[in-house]
């Protein structure tokens, strides 16, 4: 094999790994967020009061602006628009940089019983909206469920 070949062959393989690189790192320069959704109580504070609270946390290097959260529920017949749920939240707009997070909260839980809710979203300013995973509604319209049982009990 001449020189020539051994430097040709040496600089596709270099080529190949740069460029792979480069597609890896350039597929995870994008937006992520995680979102974890709970009922529960703060403590320090009247333990008989549940609050649905959301924790939403920026897992990539891009900045998110997070400018407002609120639920998706079923439509119902006849109806026009989309059927949503708007919490307002005195903690938005938030920038959350990398690694950064922020607790929403809200105290009325009365969304759960007036709405057959589908899923819980974040958006951010670009308009892009990020959801509660599915497993973690299910849990969390159970836990509701569940709640909602106790009280009616009492």
């Amino acid at each position: 094999m001449s020189l020539i070949a051994i430097l040709a062959l040496w600089g596709t393989i270099v080529s190949s790994i740069a460029l792979t690189w480069n597609i890896i790192r350039g597929s995870q320069d994008k937006k992520k967020i995680k979102i974890e959704a709970q009922i529960g109580h703060f403590i320090p504070g009247d333990a008989k009061d549940k609050v649905l609270y959301v924790t939403v946390t920026n897992i990539r290097r891009r900045p998110v602006f997070i400018t407002g959260w609120g639920a998706l529920r079923k439509k119902k017949k006849g109806e026009k628009g989309k059927p949503a749920v708007m919490i307002i939240s005195p903690k938005l707009p938030k920038m959350l940089k990398d690694g950064d997070y922020e607790i929403l909260h809200t105290e009325n839980l009365s969304i759960f019983s007036s709405y057959e809710l589908i899923r819980i979203q974040v958006w951010d300013s670009t308009g892009k909206k990020w959801k509660v995973s599915r497993k973690n509604m299910r849990r969390l319209l159970k836990t509701a469920k569940e709640t909602r049982q106790k009280e009616v009990k009492k």
